[in-house]
C-alpha cells in the first residue's frame, strides 16, 4: 500500500516548518510533493492554456507549506513569463488592496507587455494607490483589481497569510473586495 503525504518519503511531516520560507533563495530544491500539488500544478496549466485568470488563495496550519507552494508558483509563473503577484494580506484591508495594486505596478513594469503609453486600466490601479484613507470603496478596488488582472492574462495573484485578518470588519472588507474581484475576471 502506497503511503500518502510526507509518510510516502519517511517522513513524520513537514520537514521545513520552522524554517521561514520567505528567506529561502531556491525553494524548488527543499520543495516535497504532496498529492495536492497535482492539483494545484493542474488548475495553474488549465488557467494558462485558456489565458485565463487566477486568484489563489491558501489558508491552514502553521508550518504546512502555503507561504512555500505560493512561491512555487510565483517561481513558476515567473519562468514561463506569466503576470504574477503574490502578497501577503495584513491586518488592514486597505493596506491589502494598495499592496495588491503596487504588485501590479511594479509586476507589469517588468513584463514585456509594456505599451508605450499608459492603459486605461494601469491608469485606474495608479489613482487607486494614490487614493486618501477616505476614499477607500471595497468594490471600486475588487473591479480595479480585476480589470488588470484580466488585461494581463494569464494572470496570477496570489494571496498569503489570511489569517492576518483578525478583525472581522477588516475581514468582510477584503471579502467584499474579493466578491467584486472574483466576479469581475472573466
Amino acid at each position: 500500500m502506497e503511503k500518502s503525504g510526507y509518510e510516502r518519503y519517511g517522513l513524520l511531516g513537514n520537514p521545513f516548518r520552522d524554517l521561514a520560507s520567505e528567506t529561502i533563495e531556491a525553494i524548488e530544491l527543499l520543495h516535497v510533493n504532496q498529492p495536492f500539488d497535482r492539483d494545484i500544478a493542474t488548475m495553474i496549466e488549465e488557467a494558462r492554456e485558456k489565458v485565463n485568470k487566477s486568484v489563489v488563495l491558501m489558508m491552514g496550519e502553521h508550518g504546512m507549506g502555503k507561504t512555500e507552494r505560493l512561491m512555487l508558483i510565483q517561481s513558476d509563473c515567473q519562468k514561463k513569463g506569466n503576470f504574477c503577484v503574490f502578497r501577503n494580506v495584513t491586518s488592514d484591508c486597505e493596506g491589502t488592496v494598495n499592496s495588491i495594486c503596487e504588485g501590479i505596478v511594479s509586476d507589469y513594469k517588468k513584463t514585456k507587455k509594456k505599451k508605450l503609453m499608459t492603459p486605461k486600466w494601469m491608469a485606474n490601479v495608479n489613482k487607486f494607490t494614490k487614493r486618501t484613507k477616505t476614499e477607500f470603496e471595497a468594490e471600486k478596488a475588487g473591479r480595479v483589481i480585476a480589470e488588470a488582472l484580466n488585461n494581463l492574462a494569464p494572470s496570477f495573484l496570489l494571496l498569503n497569510d489570511l489569517q492576518g485578518l483578525k478583525d472581522s470588519k477588516e475581514a468582510d472588507r477584503l471579502n467584499s473586495v474579493m466578491n467584486t474581484l472574483l466576479n469581475g475576471i472573466v
